[in-house]
């Protein structure tokens, strides 16, 4: 070498270190110290290296051809400092002290040798690991994705990537799967997909990938594209059915109604014709949605009721794992928007309350999500600040640990739709608003569109902005034709009516009669309760409410019966102090 040995002990240099040629990275320093072994120790690093950074003993004797190598090897590479001892029992374990040793170790062979070691390894784990398989899954699918064996490849990946959906860890998920969509992809599955084997793969992706990113990441459009296509050709009526289900969800949440409500027709032909009641309840549940987005709040109350007139408990965890949420928990929690929407507001909550509870109890996150969302939301609508705030504070909680993106940002536009109501907060509130609001729609959630600009609008009349107001509106209305979503219709009308009186053009009344008969029309009675609440504002701002009891005496005197909820309490109050 370089140094040698003093007779006093101490090392000094052979020659001038100048002449001295030096590795450049530290990878050159680990390859040299490989190098200086001799080739048997080498290939027992390198062998090592193939099974992971962590090894044991029994698995390199297994492995190596000559078992009798394998100590002496790794005692001198614990000599040369690249492997260290970790356990004894219940048998001698190892570590690559740096994982950069692995690396280079692994890197040092040729790719058809690691093709047959990773072969090898994995059959090792299956021989080893017989009887705790699932325990070694994702081992099993690396293993065998870097080996030669294709079927079992796919196999371990579709199995691994299942195991780590069940666990919400939905990163791990989606790179397994598409691990093994992309063997499948290279193979007879793609030409003749008849056990529906690359479909269902595509569907579990979907659910993995929409609650990373919501539902504009490109894969996402993809994989849908390309179950769409594969459900086209045939297969079995489950994968079919778990396609169209999947559709569905991304077309709602796009806000394309019009494709939305033709796959839940689908949902409910298909479900109609194999009788099986687990199908039947999905597809109510996806047809009472579309309904509520459509504005039919009765029709979609009666979907639901069905839906869940057909939930079995002991079948819903598995169908949630399915479907990736609950059909039952989406069909409680939507129950609780329509009822809502007709007034119903004891019903409506005990529905969403239930729709948690059942989430909580199966303990899914994706469907616990979903629950706490419309639950917030519920509380939201009726102007209980606290509550809403508490589920929104559950939900950001709950999206925080699982890495739910869309869930997250949902939770922070709820949180700021809170604090809006506050005067002291309002400003900081709207650019929180915006800025979830604004994640939310770049996930893909076109639901919140209208929305997001009615808010916008009613904030720029306050900072005396009517231009923008207007620039906000017409966004609103062309987001709503474009889409379908009819549910906003009546607001949208509202303000407009609001916007023309702030600016003193005509039409005022007349806009908000028009919202109030499509509210009343629909048997919306919170709805109509909302455009009276901006109606009473919209006066009192024009210098106009003594017209207030004139005005909303009819509608106040409609809702006679109804429960004294705050939102009702805000209208009297603004009717009373005229």
């Amino acid at each position: 070498g370089v140094l040698q040995r003093r007779a006093d002990g101490t090392l000094a240099a052979r020659g001038p270190l100048q002449s001295v040629s030096l590795p450049s990275t530290i990878e050159a320093v680990i390859q040299a110290r490989l190098d200086a072994l001799p080739p048997e120790v080498q290939a027992v690093a390198r062998q090592a290296a193939v099974i992971g950074r962590d090894f044991t003993l029994g698995e390199l004797q297994a492995l190596v051809p000559d078992a009798a190598q394998v100590a002496p090897a790794l005692s001198a590479l614990v000599t040369a400092a690249l492997v260290q001892p970790t356990r004894v029992v219940p048998e001698p374990g190892y570590r690559f002290r740096h994982a950069l040793s692995q690396v280079v170790a692994y890197d040092s062979l040729l790719q058809r040798q690691r093709r047959d070691l990773h072969d090898r390894v994995g059959r090792l784990l299956e021989a080893r690991q017989a009887g705790r398989l699932d325990e070694q899954l994702e081992l099993l699918a690396y293993h065998f994705v870097n080996g030669h064996d294709r079927e079992k490849a796919i196999v371990y990946s579709l199995r691994a990537g299942a195991k780590a959906a069940r666990q919400a860890t939905h990163a791990v998920a989606a790179r397994h799967l598409q691990a093994a969509i992309d063997l499948m992809e290279q193979g007879a599955d793609a030409i003749d997909d008849t056990t529906g084997r690359l479909l269902d793969a595509h569907v579990a992706l979907g659910h993995s990938l929409t609650l990373l990113h919501g539902y504009a990441e490109p894969l996402l459009v993809h994989t849908c594209e390309r179950a769409r296509a594969l459900s086209q050709q045939g297969g079995p009526m489950a994968s079919r059915f778990a396609a169209s289900w999947m559709l569905w969800r991304y077309y709602y949440n796009r806000a394309l109604m019009a494709e939305a409500e033709a796959m839940a027709d689908q949902l409910l032909a298909m479900a109609r014709h194999s009788g099986e009641r687990h199908r039947l309840l999905a597809a109510h549940t996806a047809l009472g949605i579309v309904l509520h987005f459509r504005g039919r709040h009765a029709p979609a109350r009666d979907a639901l009721l069905a839906a869940l007139q057909l939930q079995e408990p002991e079948a819903e965890a598995a169908l949630a794992q399915a479907y990736g949420a609950s059909p039952s928990v989406m069909a409680g929690s939507f129950l609780g928007q329509a009822l809502n929407a007709l007034g119903e507001a004891e019903a409506a909550e005990q529905a969403c309350l239930s729709a948690q509870r059942q989430a909580t109890e199966m303990a899914h996150p994706g469907s616990m999500a979903f629950a706490t969302f419309y639950l917030s939301t519920f509380y939201l609508l009726h102007g209980d600040g606290p509550r809403a705030q508490l589920q929104a504070q559950v939900l950001e909680e709950l999206a925080r640990r699982h890495e739910f993106g869309h869930w997250l940002s949902l939770s922070q536009v709820n949180g700021a739709m809170v604090m809006l109501a506050d005067p002291a907060q309002a400003a900081a509130a709207l650019a929180r608003f915006r800025s979830a609001a604004e994640a939310v729609m770049a996930a893909g959630v076109n639901l919140l569109r209208i929305p997001y600009h009615l808010v916008l609008l009613r904030a720029s009349l306050q900072a005396g902005r009517p231009d923008v107001a207007q620039a906000h509106w017409q966004a609103a209305h062309d987001a709503l034709h474009h889409g379908g979503v009819h549910l906003f219709e009546p607001q949208l009308e509202s303000a407009r009516a609001t916007l023309l009186l702030a600016t003193g053009a005509e039409g005022a009344m007349e806009g908000f009669a028009q919202a109030l008969a499509l509210a009343r029309g629909r048997q919306a009675q919170l709805l109509q309760l909302n455009i009276a609440l901006e109606m009473a504002q919209a006066l009192r701002q024009a210098g106009r409410l003594h017209d207030a009891p004139r005005l909303l005496g009819p509608v106040l005197n409609s809702l006679r019966q109804a429960p004294p909820t705050p939102l009702l309490q805000r209208v009297r109050q603004l009717v009373a102090a005229s």
